[in-house]
């Protein structure tokens, strides 16, 4: 059974997908500069999320996390400011996987 969702709208109308507890949902928007990734996620029976921005295609750059939290709109976001004095860990393997 989906725990999480994740809906793109586009030029081709939308497409809505599904992810359960083990897998999570990534969605990225993109430019010709950069794109955009949301993972969404379990953790310690804690749904959580991260924002991050990333290259694209030959854009050049680093992975920066943005936003990063439990995913409760009651619960305080840590924000980018914060975020940078943390070590930035590697992308899921799980969502890498899909793609």
């Amino acid at each position: 059974m989906s725990h999480f969702y994740g809906t793109l709208q586009g030029s081709r109308g939308q497409a809505t997908r599904c992810g359960t507890r083990s897998s999570g949902v990534v969605t990225e928007a993109a430019g010709w500069k950069g794109c955009v990734e949301t993972y969404v996620f379990e953790k310690d029976g804690l749904d959580m999320f991260e924002v991050r921005l990333k290259p694209w295609q030959y854009s050049g750059g680093e992975y920066q996390v943005i936003a990063k939290g439990r995913l409760d709109a009651r619960c305080v976001v840590k924000t980018f400011s914060k975020i940078m004095k943390e070590e930035i860990p590697p992308p899921c393997a799980a969502a890498n996987s899909n793609r």
